[in-house]
């Protein structure tokens, strides 16, 4: 596990994300950085493995980092509650399914339940996903048959993928009537993602 934004705001060592730093990380208010991402509930539904790709690779080309599922955020994007997901198994089984689109594969990656003892919530789990840095950088995923490339860096959180414009284009020196590339730029300093 590297080094975190939540590790070092909490002063710690690196290591395994715990509940008791989950807790702590609440009341010191700690915010999303580039390698730390929080989400409330896990999305199970159709663009999930989209969306859990794009993260997971723009985490892997940069430094690395951690998305805690099961934390609920304040408005303005600092932790604000710990409030656990029922029976994760199935979630950390689908999760673990999609980060094999995630090419080259990153290796070291886990996906696991951290167990909540807090009163109200026993019995209940964060989902921690434990992404290092990719030696094998630049990492995209694969959806639904196209692919996507995320270099990382420059957006204000990996998930930060709004205010999109698409350009077609056809590669340079490639044969009349060769099929075009999408390109797609997040904003003016962000990542491109490209699908052929």
């Amino acid at each position: 596990m590297t080094c975190t934004t939540l590790h070092r705001a909490l002063g710690i060592l690196a290591g395994p994300v715990t509940e008791q730093m989950l807790i702590d990380a609440v009341t010191a208010k700690v915010g999303e950085a580039e390698d730390l991402d929080r989400k409330e509930a896990v999305d199970d539904g159709r663009d999930s493995a989209k969306e859990f790709g794009k993260d997971v690779a723009a985490m892997a080309n940069t430094a690395g980092g951690v998305i805690i599922y099961g934390v609920r955020e304040d408005g303005a994007g600092h932790a604000a509650e710990v409030v656990g997901i029922t029976n994760p198994n199935p979630l950390v089984q689908s999760m673990r399914g999609k980060a094999g689109m995630i090419r080259p594969f990153v290796p070291a990656l886990r996906v696991q339940a951290v167990p909540l003892d807090q009163p109200g919530r026993a019995g209940d789990h964060v989902i921690v996903v434990e992404i290092p840095r990719s030696p094998d950088a630049p990492t995209s995923y694969r959806s639904r048959g196209k692919r996507g490339v995320c270099p990382g860096g420059g957006a204000a959180t990996p998930t930060g993928w709004a205010r999109a414009t698409w350009k077609p284009r056809t590669p340079a020196g490639s044969p009349a009537g060769a099929p075009q590339t999408t390109t797609w730029r997040t904003s003016p300093d962000s990542c491109w993602n490209t699908f052929t």
